[in-house]
């Protein structure tokens, strides 16, 4: 597990370039923290990272974004404990993002969970390999 301080979203550069290469294709990623925490800024860097031409924004209404047949963004904060089918996306190699996992119903174990939390300096980041 890892934690970092990140004063500016700028500070998570070095984060996401240290987490690449554990981000290959069928790679489950919880994001979890409060609403504003940069969790979708987060996934944005990693496109951008990644070549990634398209805007990543967040999928909170849309409940899924696909980017590239590379990315696919996952957001449950307006659901109520239902169950979104994924399994399609992990079968074509999509990296999968899930923000709000706790309001889904999934069947799927992450491989990484990041987690947001603010800080009166800034956002306190932290990553850990799947549980």
């Amino acid at each position: 597990m890892s934690t970092t301080l990140c004063r500016s979203v700028e500070d998570y550069r070095p984060i996401i370039k240290q987490l690449l290469p554990k981000l290959q294709p069928n790679t489950i990623v919880f994001l979890n923290g409060e609403i504003g925490a940069g969790k979708t800024t987060f996934v944005k860097l990693i496109g951008e990272e990644m070549g990634i031409k398209d805007p990543i924004s967040s999928p909170t209404f849309n409940i899924i974004k696909v980017y590239d047949q590379k990315i696919c963004h996952v957001d449950g904060y307006r659901l109520n404990h239902d169950f979104v089918e994924l399994e399609e996306y992990l079968d074509q190699g999509y990296l999968i993002f899930i923000e709000w996992s706790e309001c889904l119903d999934l069947f799927l174990t992450p491989d990484i969970i990041i987690n947001f939390k603010y800080h009166e300096e800034g956002r306190i980041i932290e990553i850990k390999e799947g549980e």
